[in-house]
Protein backbone atom coordinates (compact mmCIF):
# COMPACT_ATOMS: atom_id res chain seq x y z
CA UNK A 1 0.00 0.00 0.00
CA UNK A 2 1.49 3.41 -0.80
CA UNK A 3 2.52 6.13 1.82
CA UNK A 4 0.60 8.53 2.61
CA UNK A 5 1.77 12.11 2.68
CA UNK A 6 0.17 15.23 4.15
CA UNK A 7 -0.10 17.70 1.64
CA UNK A 8 -1.63 21.02 1.66
CA UNK A 9 -4.06 21.35 -1.12
CA UNK A 10 -6.30 24.16 -0.39
CA UNK A 11 -7.08 27.75 -0.86
CA UNK A 12 -4.10 29.36 -0.92
CA UNK A 13 -0.52 29.82 -2.13
CA UNK A 14 1.54 27.71 1.33
CA UNK A 15 3.35 30.19 3.14
CA UNK A 16 6.79 28.86 3.69
CA UNK A 17 9.39 30.71 6.35
CA UNK A 18 9.01 30.92 10.63
CA UNK A 19 5.86 30.26 12.02
CA UNK A 20 4.34 33.16 13.78
CA UNK A 21 5.66 33.05 17.61
CA UNK A 22 2.94 30.94 19.85
CA UNK A 23 1.39 27.93 19.67
CA UNK A 24 -0.42 26.30 16.34
CA UNK A 25 -2.77 26.96 15.26
CA UNK A 26 -2.56 30.56 14.00
CA UNK A 27 -5.44 33.44 13.16
CA UNK A 28 -3.90 35.02 9.96
CA UNK A 29 -5.80 37.74 8.07
CA UNK A 30 -4.22 36.20 4.60
CA UNK A 31 -7.53 37.20 2.75
CA UNK A 32 -9.20 40.87 4.51
CA UNK A 33 -12.56 39.43 3.01
CA UNK A 34 -12.34 36.27 4.56
CA UNK A 35 -11.45 37.70 8.22
CA UNK A 36 -9.18 36.14 10.75
CA UNK A 37 -9.08 32.22 9.50
CA UNK A 38 -7.39 29.46 11.49
CA UNK A 39 -4.24 28.10 9.75
CA UNK A 40 -2.04 25.54 11.68
CA UNK A 41 1.89 24.74 10.90
CA UNK A 42 3.19 21.63 9.28
CA UNK A 43 6.65 20.88 8.66
CA UNK A 44 7.28 24.46 9.09
CA UNK A 45 4.59 25.65 6.51
CA UNK A 46 1.44 27.50 7.53
CA UNK A 47 -1.45 25.97 5.78
CA UNK A 48 -5.47 26.41 6.20
CA UNK A 49 -6.58 24.18 8.51
CA UNK A 50 -10.11 23.49 7.02
CA UNK A 51 -7.98 22.68 3.65
CA UNK A 52 -5.72 20.07 4.53
CA UNK A 53 -6.35 17.06 2.90
CA UNK A 54 -4.49 13.40 2.64
CA UNK A 55 -2.76 12.88 -0.89
CA UNK A 56 -1.78 9.61 -1.68
CA UNK A 57 1.93 9.31 -2.98
CA UNK A 58 1.82 10.71 -6.40
CA UNK A 59 -1.17 12.42 -6.53
CA UNK A 60 -2.02 15.07 -9.18
CA UNK A 61 -3.62 18.35 -9.53
CA UNK A 62 -7.03 18.84 -10.54
CA UNK A 63 -9.61 21.59 -11.88
CA UNK A 64 -11.10 21.40 -8.77
CA UNK A 65 -8.13 22.25 -6.84
CA UNK A 66 -7.28 25.15 -9.12
CA UNK A 67 -10.87 26.10 -8.97
CA UNK A 68 -10.34 26.53 -5.00
CA UNK A 69 -7.65 28.69 -5.28
CA UNK A 70 -9.66 31.05 -7.35
CA UNK A 71 -12.82 30.90 -5.26
CA UNK A 72 -10.64 31.64 -1.95
CA UNK A 73 -9.27 35.00 -3.65
CA UNK A 74 -12.88 35.66 -4.49
CA UNK A 75 -14.01 35.24 -1.42
CA UNK A 76 -17.54 34.22 0.46
CA UNK A 77 -19.66 36.92 -1.10
CA UNK A 78 -18.18 36.25 -4.75
CA UNK A 79 -21.04 36.56 -8.04
CA UNK A 80 -19.63 33.67 -9.72
CA UNK A 81 -17.54 30.41 -8.90
CA UNK A 82 -14.70 29.64 -10.52
CA UNK A 83 -16.17 26.51 -12.17
CA UNK A 84 -19.31 28.31 -13.10
CA UNK A 85 -17.18 31.25 -14.74
CA UNK A 86 -15.53 28.35 -16.76
CA UNK A 87 -18.46 26.58 -17.73
CA UNK A 88 -19.77 30.20 -18.74
CA UNK A 89 -16.60 30.39 -20.97
CA UNK A 90 -17.50 26.41 -22.86
CA UNK A 91 -21.04 27.46 -23.37
CA UNK A 92 -19.88 30.52 -25.40
CA UNK A 93 -16.78 28.73 -26.79
CA UNK A 94 -18.38 25.26 -28.08
CA UNK A 95 -21.47 24.62 -26.44
CA UNK A 96 -19.62 22.94 -23.87
CA UNK A 97 -18.62 20.01 -26.77
CA UNK A 98 -15.77 18.84 -27.61
CA UNK A 99 -14.72 19.66 -31.04
CA UNK A 100 -12.29 21.49 -33.38
CA UNK A 101 -12.85 24.80 -34.73
CA UNK A 102 -14.50 25.54 -37.70
CA UNK A 103 -11.52 26.13 -40.20
CA UNK A 104 -9.48 27.27 -37.46
CA UNK A 105 -6.95 25.56 -34.95
CA UNK A 106 -8.89 25.96 -31.24
CA UNK A 107 -10.08 22.52 -29.83
CA UNK A 108 -12.05 21.43 -27.51
CA UNK A 109 -14.58 22.73 -25.30
CA UNK A 110 -13.30 26.31 -24.10
CA UNK A 111 -11.44 25.86 -27.93
CA UNK A 112 -7.63 26.72 -27.08
CA UNK A 113 -5.24 27.30 -29.88
CA UNK A 114 -2.02 25.22 -29.66
CA UNK A 115 0.18 27.96 -27.98
CA UNK A 116 -2.80 28.31 -25.56
CA UNK A 117 -2.47 24.61 -24.79
CA UNK A 118 1.47 24.55 -24.31
CA UNK A 119 1.32 27.70 -22.07
CA UNK A 120 -1.37 26.08 -19.91
CA UNK A 121 0.36 22.35 -19.48
CA UNK A 122 3.35 24.84 -18.13
CA UNK A 123 0.94 26.43 -16.07
CA UNK A 124 -0.72 23.59 -14.38
CA UNK A 125 3.27 22.19 -13.44
CA UNK A 126 3.55 25.20 -11.50
CA UNK A 127 0.40 25.24 -9.73
CA UNK A 128 0.98 21.62 -8.96
CA UNK A 129 4.63 22.37 -7.58
CA UNK A 130 2.88 25.49 -5.13
CA UNK A 131 0.05 22.36 -3.83
CA UNK A 132 3.24 20.39 -3.14
CA UNK A 133 1.21 17.46 -5.97
CA UNK A 134 2.23 16.31 -9.18
CA UNK A 135 0.74 17.73 -13.09
CA UNK A 136 0.37 15.31 -15.69
CA UNK A 137 2.92 15.04 -18.56
CA UNK A 138 1.46 15.89 -21.46
CA UNK A 139 3.21 15.12 -24.47
CA UNK A 140 3.67 17.04 -27.97
CA UNK A 141 1.00 14.90 -29.38
CA UNK A 142 -1.30 14.98 -26.81
CA UNK A 143 -1.34 19.12 -27.19
CA UNK A 144 -1.45 18.64 -30.61
CA UNK A 145 -5.45 17.48 -30.20
CA UNK A 146 -6.61 17.59 -26.96
CA UNK A 147 -9.71 16.29 -28.08
CA UNK A 148 -8.30 13.18 -27.61
CA UNK A 149 -7.51 13.30 -24.26
CA UNK A 150 -10.03 12.95 -21.25
CA UNK A 151 -12.26 15.04 -20.21
CA UNK A 152 -10.81 15.72 -17.29
CA UNK A 153 -7.43 16.45 -18.71
CA UNK A 154 -9.10 19.07 -21.21
CA UNK A 155 -10.53 21.15 -18.11
CA UNK A 156 -7.26 21.07 -15.92
CA UNK A 157 -5.92 22.93 -18.90
CA UNK A 158 -8.37 25.25 -19.65
CA UNK A 159 -8.34 25.89 -15.70
CA UNK A 160 -4.85 26.08 -15.49
CA UNK A 161 -4.52 28.72 -18.10
CA UNK A 162 -7.19 30.64 -16.92
CA UNK A 163 -5.83 31.25 -13.58
CA UNK A 164 -1.88 30.12 -13.65
CA UNK A 165 -0.86 33.63 -15.05
CA UNK A 166 -0.58 36.10 -12.23
CA UNK A 167 -1.66 39.21 -14.27
CA UNK A 168 -5.18 37.45 -14.91
CA UNK A 169 -7.63 38.78 -12.17
CA UNK A 170 -9.97 35.98 -12.25
CA UNK A 171 -11.11 37.97 -8.45
CA UNK A 172 -11.98 40.70 -11.00
CA UNK A 173 -14.71 38.55 -12.68
CA UNK A 174 -16.02 36.29 -10.14
CA UNK A 175 -16.66 38.81 -7.88
CA UNK A 176 -18.57 41.04 -10.96
CA UNK A 177 -16.37 43.88 -11.19
CA UNK A 178 -15.42 43.21 -14.72
CA UNK A 179 -18.53 41.46 -16.97
CA UNK A 180 -17.69 38.38 -17.68
CA UNK A 181 -17.94 39.21 -21.79
CA UNK A 182 -15.49 41.76 -21.30
CA UNK A 183 -13.19 39.48 -19.02
CA UNK A 184 -13.38 36.75 -21.95
CA UNK A 185 -12.17 39.32 -24.64
CA UNK A 186 -9.32 40.44 -22.95
CA UNK A 187 -7.96 37.52 -21.15
CA UNK A 188 -9.18 34.87 -23.48
CA UNK A 189 -10.02 35.66 -26.78
CA UNK A 190 -7.14 37.89 -26.56
CA UNK A 191 -8.57 39.39 -30.14
CA UNK A 192 -7.23 42.84 -32.23
CA UNK A 193 -11.55 42.84 -32.74
CA UNK A 194 -13.92 43.88 -29.65
CA UNK A 195 -16.50 40.34 -29.93
CA UNK A 196 -17.46 40.61 -26.09
CA UNK A 197 -21.16 41.76 -27.04
CA UNK A 198 -21.21 39.17 -29.59
CA UNK A 199 -20.28 36.55 -26.41
CA UNK A 200 -22.32 38.11 -24.22
CA UNK A 201 -25.70 37.16 -26.09
CA UNK A 202 -24.81 33.86 -26.81
CA UNK A 203 -23.88 33.00 -23.12
CA UNK A 204 -26.59 35.21 -22.21
CA UNK A 205 -28.67 32.34 -20.01
CA UNK A 206 -25.74 31.40 -18.05
CA UNK A 207 -25.30 34.74 -17.00
CA UNK A 208 -26.32 36.42 -13.35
Amino acid sequence: MPSINRKRNGGVSLLKGDPPKGESPYFLNVYPDHGPREYVDVEGYLTPADFEEFHEEGDYITAGDIARLADEKAGPSAKYSFDEFMNVLAQGESGNKNVYQEGGPAQGEWQMELAARQDAANYARDLAAGLGLDAPRYSKEDLEDITKLPYEDRKLLAYSYMYGPESVPTRDVLTGKTPVPQFWMKHWNKGEVDRSQEFGERVSDYLK
